[in-house]
């Protein structure tokens, strides 16, 4: 083997060293954690799932909503932002919701590197969830 074909191969290893070792570190920078709650949907005839999604995707990252949870978990504070606004947006980055893999069932999850803090703000998602939605099912009657 020539000089030449050791120096290419070397230099090619050394690339896909550093190619590797770059995605793992931008994984390690981008990992997140979170937490999944499901809830059961029902379908009203002549409604699909996407739109009852979407309806639900609206209450779930709603000014009444998500400004509950980040008074109650202190999450302004806790993440060193400087004010509610940033913290509203940094939750709906952090928030999805879409269809669940059963037909009847939405999947809500919130996603952060600490896993802990990710169950206790979908907790408090959930609460704030439920009581709007039972407030909503008072006002509109049976």
């Amino acid at each position: 083997m020539s000089r030449r074909t050791i120096l290419i191969a070397v230099v090619i290893v050394m690339l896909i060293g550093m190619a590797g070792v770059g995605y793992i570190g931008w994984r390690w920078q981008t990992r997140h954690d979170g937490a999944a709650g499901s809830y059961r949907i029902s379908l009203p005839e002549g409604v699909t799932m996407r739109q009852v999604v979407e309806s639900e995707r609206t209450l779930l990252v709603s000014d009444e909503l998500l400004k509950g949870v980040i008074a109650d978990l202190g999450l302004v504070e806790h993440w060193g932002m400087e004010s509610e606004e940033e913290a509203l947006a940094h939750m709906r980055k952090k928030l999805i919701v879409k269809p669940g893999k059963e037909e009847d069932r939405m999947m809500v999850l919130y996603l952060d590197r600490n896993q802990a803090l990710a169950g206790e703000v979908l907790r408090a998602i959930n609460d704030r969830y439920v009581t709007i939605k039972k407030r909503q099912k008072l006002l509109l009657g049976p």
